[in-house]
């Protein structure tokens, strides 16, 4: 178990991001349900703004700026850092990451991405294309 002044993947862990790390899988399920109860594209945005404020500035800054989500407005911003996390996540660089993290940013924007999609699907008007 790692603890104050312990590193994993050359980071130095504090105690929040540690309590962050024992909780991450429980604490996705819960943001992840929290996403699944929402009805309208803008309350997936609302939801994604909360869960980026939940992470401390310096948790954040374990990311290479390319990877630190911010001004979350419109639900095309969740499907551009979706793309971006996943790209980061997938490549290979010399730059050291937070590999927990990443991993739990990008599950909860894939998991806001589908939702925004299955809100899209259901949209009043919306063209459906019957299989045949």
């Amino acid at each position: 178990m790692l603890g104050r002044g312990h590193t994993a993947r050359g980071f130095d862990l504090d105690a929040q991001f540690v309590s962050r790390l024992r909780s991450a899988e429980s604490g996705v399920a819960l943001w992840e349900k929290r996403i699944d109860a929402l009805a309208t594209p803008e309350g997936v945005v609302a939801l994604t703004q909360d869960y980026l404020a939940s992470f401390a500035p310096e948790c954040l800054g374990r990311l290479p700026p390319g990877c630190r989500p911010e001004h979350i407005k419109y639900p095309d911003d969740i499907e551009y850092w979706a793309q971006q996390l996943s790209q980061r996540y997938c490549a290979e660089y010399d730059e050291p990451v937070d590999g927990n993290l990443l991993h739990e940013l990008l599950d909860y924007f894939l998991h806001a991405l589908i939702r925004l999609a299955e809100l899209h699907r259901n949209l009043p008007g919306a063209e459906r294309i019957k299989a045949q």
